[in-house]
């Protein structure tokens, strides 16, 4: 008597584990067919400065397939050496917004003989960034600006994004 009772027991937690499963595979395929469609946009910006000019274009563009969203930062307190880019629909309206934290400073660090940590920031004349958003094919145009006076965006230029045979 006892062993059938442990037997239905056992039968029964199996059943209960299998159908959890299935669920949750089932749901996880309805998610993925459903976000095989998102891609992430991966941009290379090359950003030269000279003096106070700069210079902004665009080395590379690729769109990654992907599952998953891609989160990007919400726009926050922005130091002198920031950027701000937006990505813009055909319209030239705002459709994200990135920051571009000191494209041209490079901070070091390194071990001191005392033990502690040593940092030394560089600026450089020219620099390469990657950005990385969610892409729909809406979007058209990146525009890079610059925090200026007052906490007003100086805009620097308007690019326009590459045409892909992947889009």
């Amino acid at each position: 008597m006892k062993r059938s009772f442990i037997i239905i027991l056992f039968i029964l937690f199996l059943s209960k584990t299998r159908s959890q499963e299935t669920t949750s595979v089932n749901s996880y395929k309805t998610t993925d067919k459903r976000s095989e469609q998102l891609k992430i946009a991966v941009v290379t910006l090359r950003i030269a400065k000279n003096d106070n000019h700069y210079s902004v274009s665009i080395k590379n563009m690729t769109l990654v397939n992907t599952t998953k969203t891609f989160l990007t930062e919400k726009p926050g307190k922005l130091n002198d050496d920031d950027l701000v880019c937006f990505i813009l629909g055909k319209n030239k309206r705002s459709i994200d917004t990135l920051k571009i934290l000191q494209p041209l400073k490079v901070r070091y660090e390194y071990p001191n003989e005392d033990g502690t940590i040593g940092a030394r920031t560089v600026d450089l004349l020219e620099n390469e960034v990657l950005l990385r958003f969610n892409y729909n094919a809406g979007m058209k145009y990146l525009r890079v600006a610059k925090p200026g006076k007052n906490k007003k965006l100086k805009r620097l230029v308007t690019l326009e994004l590459p045409e892909l045979n992947n889009r």
